[in-house]
C-alpha cells in the first residue's frame, strides 16, 4: 500500500483517493467526520481503532452517520441458499432461494438508497476478503489517508487566515 501510494496516480491511489473523498464528503456535511458501516461480525474493533486514529490525528470522533460502507466480497462459508421450507413463517419471502451474500448486497443497496434520499453522502470500500493481508493493507491505507487529510485540513485553515 505504501508503494502504491508513492507511485500510483490519482484515481488508482487508494490512500490519496480515499482522503480526497472523505475530505469532500466532510465538507458537504459541514465538517462532520466520517464513520464506517459494516455487516461483518467483529468489525467493531476496527471501528474503535479508526475512531482512535481520527481522534489522535485529526482531533475528532466518528459521527453517528456512517458514510463509508465496508463490503467484504468473499465470505468463508458455503453459499447455501435458504429454501422456502426452512424459512420461519414471519421471514421475508425475499430470502427464499438467496445466499447470505445476495441478501446482504440487497440490504446494503437499500441502506445506500436511504442515505441518498436523506442527503447523506456515502462511499463504498470493497475488500476482496477478510484476511491478514487485506486488513494490513486497509490499516495502512487508512493511516496514510488520515495523514493526507490532516494536511488538507491544515492547508485549508492556513489559506482561510
Amino acid at each position: 500500500m505504501k508503494e502504491r501510494f508513492r507511485t500510483a496516480p490519482p484515481g488508482d491511489n487508494p490512500p490519496l483517493d480515499y482522503a480526497a473523498v472523505c475530505y469532500l464528503m466532510e465538507a458537504l456535511r459541514g465538517g462532520a467526520p466520517r464513520g464506517f458501516a459494516s455487516r461483518v461480525r467483529g468489525f467493531s474493533a476496527f471501528e474503535r481503532w479508526h475512531d482512535q486514529l481520527l481522534t489522535e490525528t485529526l482531533g475528532f470522533h466518528l459521527s453517528g452517520w456512517p458514510i463509508t460502507r465496508v463490503i467484504v466480497e468473499a465470505v468463508r462459508r458455503d453459499r447455501l441458499k435458504a429454501s422456502n421450507d426452512l424459512l420461519e413463517d414471519d421471514a421475508p419471502e425475499e430470502f427464499a432461494g438467496k445466499t447470505l451474500p445476495e441478501v446482504l448486497a440487497a440490504r446494503i443497496l437499500q441502506e445506500e438508497l436511504a442515505d441518498a434520499a436523506a442527503g447523506w453522502p456515502s462511499a463504498k470500500l470493497r475488500l476482496p476478503a477478510l484476511d491478514e493481508s487485506t486488513l494490513g493493507q486497509l490499516f495502512q491505507m487508512l493511516l496514510l489517508a488520515t495523514l493526507i487529510e490532516r494536511r488538507l485540513i491544515e492547508k485549508t485553515a492556513v489559506n482561510q487566515q
